[in-house]
This record gives structure tokens, C-alpha cells and sequence, in this order.
């Protein structure tokens, strides 16, 4: 479990086995910060998630709202159902925290 910072809500979130240490994006980011600006997946820029060329979009700030997944993903934080419209999962990609532990 990691600490996750979710809009100025701190919540757990659970990793993948394997990664005990890790944090999501929207930790270093503002909690002040101005609504997503999103942009819809195409060919040239398919969803990180399910690969889908239509349906989801990518925030300006990282935020993915993915119309096909659900849950856990490899890779990613799953912050639930986007907030007004529940069709959509709301992710972040996980950051590693690469330090080495003594």
C-alpha cells in the first residue's frame, strides 16, 4: 500500500506484487491546480491502458479516463470512477521510487 494524494484527499492505494515502494504522480502535483485540459486517444496516440483509439482521453497533467478498464493495472494507480460520469476509470501512472534501501 502507498500513500496517494488524490485531489487533496489522501487515500491508500494498493501496488502490484512486486512493487512495495512507489508513489503515483499526482503526489508532487498542486492540489491547487486548475480543472484537467483532456485530449481524445487516436491512432497516432492510443490509451496507455487498453490501447483503445477512441472512447478514453489523456489529461494535460496525466490524468487517464479509461472507458474499457476497470480496477488494478499493472503500471498504473486506479483513482475509481471518474467523478459525474462513472463509464470512465480514472489513472495515473505509478512512479518507482528507485532509491536503494540499507
Amino acid at each position: 500500500m502507498i500513500t496517494h494524494n488524490a485531489g487533496g484527499l489522501t487515500k491508500k492505494a494498493r501496488l502490484q506484487p512486486g512493487r512495495e515502494k512507489g508513489i503515483c504522480e499526482s503526489c508532487f502535483m498542486d492540489s491547487n491546480r486548475t480543472p484537467t485540459k483532456f485530449k481524445s486517444v487516436s491512432r497516432a496516440h492510443p490509451c496507455a491502458l487498453c490501447g483503445g483509439i477512441d472512447g478514453c482521453s489523456t489529461g494535460a497533467d496525466g490524468l487517464i479516463l479509461c472507458r474499457r478498464r476497470q480496477g488494478d493495472e499493472v503500471g498504473f494507480i486506479c483513482l475509481g470512477p471518474a467523478k459525474g460520469d462513472p463509464q470512465w476509470t480514472t489513472y495515473r501512472r505509478e512512479i518507482r521510487d528507485e532509491t536503494p534501501t540499507r
